[in-house]
């Protein structure tokens, strides 16, 4: 089974958006080949490449979380796959400076 990062509701995570993490791979290498060669995504945006979200639930294979990427009026909730996140923090300004870092 795949390890996941621990996470609790809460928490905010740096994870990847769906389209740019093929399921099944290795995070580790996926962030050496990302972070070296950019992961063939060059001039895509880091929010676009990129979600930061603040855990409402968590379940064995995914997470529930506000969906940021909607307008500020929908208080939209959705399920993410666990396999995606990166890293979980306490704050916000965590996530997003680790991301910024690896999409520099």
């Amino acid at each position: 089974m795949t390890e996941f990062v621990t996470l609790k509701p809460g928490q905010w995570v740096l994870a990847f958006h769906q389209p740019y993490f093929y399921p099944g791979s290795d995070m580790a290498e996926w962030l050496e080949r990302f972070t070296s060669d950019g992961g063939g995504w060059l001039g895509h945006k880091a929010s676009e490449t990129f979600a930061v979200h603040k855990v409402e639930k968590v379940m064995p294979k995914t997470y529930v979380a506000q969906a940021w990427w909607r307008s500020a009026s929908k208080d939209e909730v959705c399920r993410y796959p666990r396999g995606t996140v990166i890293q979980a923090f306490a704050t916000q300004a965590e996530a997003i400076a680790l991301r910024d870092r690896f999409h520099a």
